[in-house]
């Protein structure tokens, strides 16, 4: 007889939290069933005091079980998917960005939180806690649901992203999701390897976006040696265009130079666009920032396209004054790996700008269509040089 934790998670996609939990409770179980009457807890029995650790890593017997699974996985995704879109589709939108964007990255995040938060409570549970570790395991088990369901909600905006012919908004993202769910669920062996990727992707997209500040990162190497690069944070809530930061920086003489930077945070009056105006910060000698004005109070939109269209009008301009720097000059004739940009290597990089610009704007375009922007395709990040 399999206890009880581990046979409520013991299906499907869930597998491998089951045979986890398995080996916690019975631990748990071994050391309260000598002190429990069977009439009042008949699952709590004197032979899992002999049996811990023996609870296989158990899989649903017959298809009909898989596909019921299935429906029960689809429908959980389905259900709770379309109250996380219908009340918070900011947060969702956010979440599954970071899915789409940086799986790879959202993918390690959650294998580790994962393994660090179910191999404490196993730990604890060999250390003779383990009625302390089935209440962690309880509690991470409902994190997990929740993780996956924000998995597939991003499995469903991948599928209509990739497909010109789906339009069908937030709705058929959270359909698409719960089908792609319900497959998952009702293949065996298949469907516990893409639950725990897609969960794993949902924990660690989780983990994401609450620790970071900015929404999207856009990272573009325009030329090097020496290193150019441009990158854009961009952020939003309700639709609006929060906080955003669009800058250059040179890596030359050992370290990262910057060279220009707009800045706009709408939680910061002296960088709030709409009350004080755009300004380009420019970068000198021993730290010091001229602060040029470029428009009068402005919405934060037109304040953002203003600071692409700026940087891309005057990046030569930024990267000749600052080779011609006294501090970074002779550095640069000096070492034979950083010489100064060529003429080429510099309209190489404006290209790679204007590139890095096509793909932003579209992405911040749907940023400001909420709770539409779940039906938007996520702009890929750029990655010239």
């Amino acid at each position: 007889m399999r206890p009880p934790v581990a046979a409520l998670v013991s299906d499907g996609p869930f597998t491998p939290v089951a045979s986890l939990a398995s080996i916690v409770e019975t631990q748990a179980l071994a050391e309260i069933a000598p002190h429990v009457r069977p009439e009042f807890a008949p699952h709590v029995r004197p032979e899992f005091a002999t049996t811990a650790f023996k609870s296989p890593i158990t899989i649903w017997s017959t298809v009909g079980e898989w596909v019921l699974g299935g429906v029960l996985l689809g429908l959980f995704v389905g259900i709770l998917g379309g109250l996380f879109v219908r009340y918070n589709s900011q947060g969702v939108r956010r979440i599954t960005d970071h899915a789409l964007t940086d799986p790879i990255e959202a993918f390690v995040w959650g294998v580790g939180l994962f393994v660090a938060v179910v191999g404490g409570a196993i730990l604890i549970g060999l250390l003779g806690a383990g009625v302390i570790a089935i209440p962690v395991l309880l509690v991470f088990f409902v994190f997990i649901l929740v993780a996956e369901v924000f998995g597939f909600l991003a499995v469903g905006r991948y599928a209509v992203g990739e497909s010109s012919r789906i339009d069908g908004g937030p709705r058929l993202v959270v359909l698409l999701a719960a089908a792609a769910a319900l497959l998952a669920g009702a293949v065996p062996a298949l469907g516990t390897a893409v639950g725990f990727v897609v969960g794993s992707i949902g924990i660690g997209a989780i983990y994401l976006d609450h620790r970071r500040e900015y929404d999207r990162e856009f990272e573009t190497r325009l030329a090097g040696p020496p290193w150019l690069t441009s990158r854009v944070r961009i952020g939003a809530e309700n639709g609006e265009l929060t906080r955003f930061v669009v800058e250059l920086t040179y890596w030359a003489a050992g370290e990262e130079h910057d060279l220009v930077q707009y800045v706009h945070d709408a939680d910061r009056g002296d960088r709030d666009v709409t009350e004080s105006g755009l300004y380009a910060n420019v970068f000198g000698e021993a730290g010091a920032v001229e602060a040029e004005r470029l428009t009068d109070p402005a919405s934060a939109d037109d304040a953002f396209e203003h600071s692409l269209t700026h940087l891309g009008e005057n990046l030569e301009t930024f990267v000749r004054e600052f080779e011609r720097r006294p501090d970074v000059g002779p550095e640069l004739q000096e070492n034979e790996f950083d010489e100064p940009l060529s003429d080429g290597e510099l309209r190489d990089a404006a290209a790679r700008l204007r590139e890095q610009r096509t793909e932003v704007l579209p992405y911040v375009g749907y940023l400001l269509d909420e709770p539409g922007a779940l039906a938007h395709p996520v702009g890929r990040q750029s990655s010239g040089g």
